[in-house]
């Protein structure tokens, strides 16, 4: 019996820390965010040293309607999880894809964004490269950015290439791209969508996505309330028509180019 009660105290608890997660973002004033700065049109840094993009714009209407005010917190992506979980931040948004190892992890709200897998080829590899049909082979350089969804993606996939794996920002991995020190860089599809405008003199672009990525806001396991909440807003987002504005402006117009 004594188990029995420890245990249902254990749950109680347990459960009130779940329902009060929204609560305490509330009562300290701030939503805290863990994003990694770097990732084109999502995060990035504008000439003024001020964080700019997609999310950053998503996170500020919801911070808004939250009625607290917004932090952003650069966080390198390889700890982007154990940070959110060891409590420096609230939520992660990202650019991250749900994913069921990470889903294991942290818990997600309903995706706020579609994207998918594209490549970015070495011009001087574009005859030999015309589709993701074309890479599993030797010979075939492939680079991704570490501990993300491509870096699986390409290692259970694409495994008589050879693999290239970087822990350095995005930009960087299209420099060593357009230096030749790979042949095809596998990646998201909005940011190689940028990097293409960028660099089509020494790139070529094959922009139909080969996979189906939702990418959704991470948040503790267990904090129900704020997971909930956020779909609320989320979903008020694309009812009122600001999602649409924000999507429009990053990924469709260029006015922000001028900002960076």
């Amino acid at each position: 019996m004594k188990r029995l009660i420890i245990l249902f105290v254990f749950l109680t608890v347990q459960l009130a820390f779940a329902q009060n997660a929204l609560q305490s973002v509330q009562q300290a004033g701030v939503l805290r965010v863990g994003m990694e700065i770097g990732y084109a049109p999502f995060e990035m840094t504008n000439k003024e040293g001020k964080f700019v993009g997609f999310d950053v714009s998503i996170a500020e209407e919801i911070s808004k309607r939250l009625g607290v005010k917004l932090e952003l917190i650069d966080t390198p992506w390889d700890n982007i999880l154990k940070d959110l979980v060891n409590g420096k931040y609230d939520i992660v948004m990202s650019g991250m894809t749900i994913t069921s190892e990470r889903k294991s992890i942290v818990d997600f709200s309903t995706p706020y964004f579609i994207g998918g897998q594209t490549l970015l080829v070495n011009k001087q590899k574009a005859d030999q490269i015309k589709s993701f049909r074309d890479m599993n082979k030797p010979g075939i350089r492939i680079v991704t950015k570490q501990e993300t969804v491509a870096d699986n993606l390409v290692r259970n996939f694409f495994s008589k290439a050879q693999i290239i794996l970087m822990n350095k920002p995005e930009d960087d991995i299209v420099a060593a791209l357009i230096a030749g020190e790979a042949d095809v860089f596998v990646y998201d599809f909005p940011y190689l969508a940028i990097a293409a405008q960028i660099h089509k003199e020494s790139a070529v672009f094959l922009s139909t996505p080969f996979t189906y990525e939702p990418f959704g806001i991470a948040v503790k396991k267990g904090d129900g309330s704020l997971v909930n909440r956020l779909n609320d807003e989320i979903n008020a987002l694309k009812a009122d028509g600001v999602y649409k504005k924000l999507y429009d402006y990053w990924f469709k117009g260029t006015d922000w180019e001028k900002e960076m």
